[in-house]
């Protein structure tokens, strides 16, 4: 059903889908995983970091974290 939209803002769209009116399907598939340790995602000009003993665990005991499925396959026509 169409519809009037007024004026919109937008401040930060990360890893999404932003729709605005009418969507026949919205579907943002797709993941990630990150580890990092003891001061492993600084940013900066000057850093210093100290870390006597830091471990960061990375040990993976599942075969799959999170399935991502797209549903594509399954509509006709698109």
């Amino acid at each position: 059903m169409p519809s009037f939209v007024g004026g919109i803002h937008i401040q930060n769209v990360g890893d999404g889908a932003f729709t605005v009116g009418d969507a026949f399907r919205i579907s943002p598939n797709g993941a990630s995983q990150n580890k990092g340790g003891s001061g492993g995602f600084n940013t900066g000009s000057l850093i210093n970091v100290s870390n006597k003993r830091s471990i960061t665990g990375v040990d993976e005991t599942d075969i799959v974290d999170q399935s991502t499925t797209s549903i594509r396959p399954f509509l006709l026509n698109v």
